[in-house]
């Protein structure tokens, strides 16, 4: 019999980023495991809430926020809050699988899980790299550090986050992916909206995305669109950018909509600051790669880890210059129908339903070991 699969997620279920969670949540409901998506709220309340959301359960459990990780008795409580909340939803006689996307969840899991319960951390970032303070740091890898010995299995997104996993602790290595079910509705929305060729990002618009870079692209291919689709924290940057004619910031929009956003574009940009300015992309295995690569259109990035291997079907730049004359490169010249065919194939390969039944190949050896 499957488990019942309960993720821990870092965002809600109606967030504005489309994440590796939403997408596990939905591949593992269409291979028939039942699924509980447990997210964090902020609203006050000690009453846990439950909806359906299609086939996936969603509990909504409160919890304080973590302000930046200053205070460990906000870690403390919010451990004993959660806990409370959750304990009763998890029945200790059945088989469940436990799937945590942060270390944040570490406590709750581990004094929640059944007898006949599994844990598996799904790390898909290099958390510690978010912490801002040193008290943060310390806080969150106690944390991370307690949960990689604790977990039966570790997931990672990418090779390049093996290092953190300790000695003789079983790991497999799981990338993301694109939901090609999803994808293969979507509607380019936007091609009534702009005439002309659409170059596009679609994602969060914070410190990692170097603004420059695209506002140089839109000053010299003036006839040329360019469309910001995704939450941020930039938004006098943005306003001042929307004073070109060509630039259009479109706000955050429903991931479950996210997909006629990427199919409206002619060309799919990810342009990343540098490593050392955001040591987080060196472990990324970032989404938008497959999402771009699922239409076949070009692809244009900086550099990080990630396309390292991919020079063959993504364009990458070393520096500002060389960005604007691959993207004026792309708008100009006509492709090879072979490299698009490669990067459609790319994204077949890494299709959500196809990691998700890979990855309960694992869960189910996991099971036999109750």
């Amino acid at each position: 019999m499957k488990p019942k699969i309960y993720i821990f997620s870092i965002f809600k279920w109606k967030s504005d980023l489309l994440h590796r969670e939403h997408m596990l949540a939905l591949a593992f409901s269409r291979l028939g495991y039942e699924v509980c998506f447990i997210e964090r709220c902020h609203k006050l309340s000690f009453r846990p809430t439950f909806r359906q959301e299609g086939k996936i359960e969603v509990l909504t459990v409160f919890a304080l926020p973590y302000f930046k990780g200053l205070s460990l008795a906000v870690f403390k409580l919010n451990d004993w809050l959660l806990r409370r909340q959750i304990l009763e939803h998890i029945p200790d006689n059945k088989a469940a699988l436990l799937m945590l996307s942060s270390p944040l969840w570490t406590n709750v899991a581990q004094s929640v899980k059944p007898k006949k319960g599994k844990i598996i951390y799904d790390m898909s970032d290099n958390h510690l790299a978010f912490a801002t303070n040193k008290r943060w740091f310390e806080n969150l890898k106690s944390y991370e550090s307690t949960l990689l010995n604790i977990a039966d299995e570790t997931f990672i997104s990418s090779p390049n986050l093996s290092g953190k996993i300790l000695k003789n602790k079983r790991y497999k290595v799981f990338g993301n992916g694109v939901d090609l079910e999803k994808f293969s509705e979507a509607k380019p929305i936007l091609k009534d909206k702009y005439e002309g060729q659409i170059v596009g990002f679609v994602g969060g618009v914070y410190e990692r995305v170097n603004l420059d870079i695209i506002e140089a692209c839109a000053l010299e291919l003036p006839e040329v669109h360019f469309v910001v689709v995704g939450p941020t924290d930039r938004q006098a940057a943005l306003k001042k950018m929307e004073s070109l004619k060509n630039f259009h910031y479109l706000g955050s929009k429903p991931w479950q909509e996210i997909q006629n956003y990427f199919a409206s574009f002619d060309i799919g940009i990810i342009p990343f600051v540098s490593e050392v300015e955001y040591p987080w992309l060196k472990t990324v295995d970032s989404v938008k790669i497959y999402q771009y690569a699922y239409f076949g259109y070009p692809i244009v990035t900086t550099q990080f880890g990630q396309i390292e291997s991919m020079n063959e079907i993504v364009k990458v730049a070393k520096d500002k210059s060389e960005f604007v004359k691959f993207i004026k490169d792309a708008t100009l010249q006509k492709e090879d129908s072979m490299i698009r065919r490669k990067r459609k194939e790319l994204a077949k390969e890494h299709d959500w339903t196809k990691i998700a039944n890979e990855m309960s190949v694992e869960i189910e050896k996991l099971s036999q070991d109750v």
